[in-house]
């Protein structure tokens, strides 16, 4: 006598892998997106990051940040989809000179009231990557600092002042170490985030967290 098969319901598992904790960051220009790029491209897709260049302004660049956040919010009402809305959201942009320093504080606030993180160097994000290669406390411009960079990465004049994470990675621990102590030295001086100074390594480190 053959036996029949019992038919059962199908049971659809529960996804067991965490979804990607997504990162919006607005930048000012593409020397950051360039490198912020890169940098999420080295964690091999754990995390989902999405670099937008905006404005130099940073009044402008946050409030970007705050619309893009809004649609998140919008299109995850709409298609009832939580993994829509954005984790931590951040502007990154540079103090370069003293005469924008009433717009950058304008723009910490706007950012704080609406939980926008925010990382600024000052004066530019190529202090971040030298400090791969050489502690560095000397009061200095941007156009100093861009000077200086190229000689340790020459690249950076070949790709139009463009640096990649790629391009000083090797020394990311060691810069990593150099900033905080940097921050800290400026704060001590009673001159929260002064020249020089970098905050980026707040968002990469958050990142590198979430990746874990």
């Amino acid at each position: 006598m053959t036996r029949r098969r019992v038919s059962r319901p199908l049971i659809r598992r529960a996804p067991t892998r965490k979804p990607k904790a997504r990162f919006l960051v607005v930048v000012e220009g593409k020397t950051e997106k360039a490198y912020l790029d890169d940098f999420a491209r080295s964690l091999r897709g754990v995390v989902s990051v999405e670099v937008i260049f905006d404005d130099p302004d940073p009044v402008s660049l946050v409030k970007h940040c705050i619309r893009k956040a809004e649609e998140a919010k919008t299109q995850s009402r709409n298609q009832d989809d939580i993994n829509l809305l954005f984790d931590e959201t951040w502007c990154v942009f540079d103090f370069e000179t003293e005469k924008n320093r009433k717009k950058v504080e304008e723009a910490v606030r706007l950012a704080k009231r609406n939980s926008i993180r925010t990382a600024i160097s000052n004066p530019s994000i190529e202090l971040w990557a030298i400090l791969h290669f050489r502690d560095f406390g000397e009061v200095r411009t941007a156009r100093d600092l861009e000077r200086i960079l190229r000689e340790y990465v020459p690249a950076y004049k070949k790709k139009r002042k463009i640096f990649l994470h790629s391009d000083i990675a090797s020394g990311y621990q060691d810069a990593l170490a150099r900033a905080k102590v940097q921050l800290k030295q400026r704060e001590n001086d009673g001159q929260p985030g002064g020249n020089p100074s970098t905050a980026i390594f707040l968002l990469t480190e958050r990142v590198r967290k979430k990746a874990k």
